[in-house]
């Protein structure tokens, strides 16, 4: 069996029942051997994370495991820790989310839009017509919190999920679909700027640019964890198995 991690040039080659495995020109020992099961490839969490330069984290309230390969971790410590407002929102809405908007927008001549809390980077709206979902970033995806049908500013035909409290200060940047420009300011102002995007930009995302004087307030620590015991009905496991295939790429051989 055959490990390919995104960015490594080396190759993990591992045989089903030995703790022995090979890494480049390495041979290196496991403490416990690959298996199969249930016609799946499982696979000690710690040693894979380890010989890829992983980023692994534990959170054991939520009984998770959150696996950064390689060529990730620091996007995601631009998210969570990092001092650049405009990277960190933009990596932000371009998470991935397993959840899809019920409601839609009834609105010709759409426009789009982002709106953050002053200084924060981790929960926004995305608006589309009259249609505004609000997203938190949690364990490194967006979840989408609430959805509403806006008839009137503030006033709701329709909704779905627990609505925010409304924050003091709010960002917004908004283009027109049919416009190459972004006009940004402060929610509740008539006061904005427009500026026009380069001609070879793509991405929504990059109608998010930077706002004078506004300083991040929202970083968080999250925590690196090699050490992966966790509970269990026999007392405490020194690793975790996991199936590969939807972490890194994976060829049997």
């Amino acid at each position: 069996m055959t490990v390919n991690a995104p960015g490594v040039k080396e190759k993990l080659v591992l045989t089903i029942g030995k703790k022995e495995a090979s890494y480049g020109e390495k041979t290196l020992t496991l403490d416990v051997p690959a298996q199969l099961n249930k016609n799946r490839v499982v696979v000690p969490l710690r040693f894979i994370s380890k010989a890829f330069n992983a980023e692994v984290e534990w959170k054991a309230d939520k009984n998770m495991v959150i696996i950064r390969s390689a060529d990730q971790v620091e996007k995601y410590k631009k998210l969570y820790q990092g001092t650049d407002l405009v990277a960190a929102r933009k990596i932000a809405v371009d998470l991935p989310t397993n959840d899809e908007n019920t409601l839609d927008n009834t609105e010709e001549g759409v426009y789009y839009q982002f709106v953050f809390p002053e200084g924060e980077a981790l929960r926004y709206y995305y608006i589309v017509g009259n249609l505004l979902t609000y997203y938190e970033i949690k364990d490194d995806v967006k979840h989408l919190v609430w959805e509403g049908l806006e008839k009137a500013p503030g006033k709701y035909m329709k909704e779905k999920g627990k609505r925010p409290p409304a924050d003091k200060t709010e960002y917004y940047f908004l283009q027109e679909r049919v416009d190459s420009s972004v006009t940004y300011g402060k929610v509740g102002t008539e006061k904005s700027v427009t500026q026009r995007l380069p001609a070879n930009v793509t991405g929504i995302h990059n109608i998010i640019v930077p706002i004078p004087d506004e300083v991040r307030k929202d970083q968080i620590k999250y925590g690196i964890n090699f050490n992966l015991d966790v509970p269990s009905n026999k007392g405490r496991l020194s690793f975790l198995y996991v199936s590969f295939r939807k972490l890194i790429g994976l060829k049997n051989n």
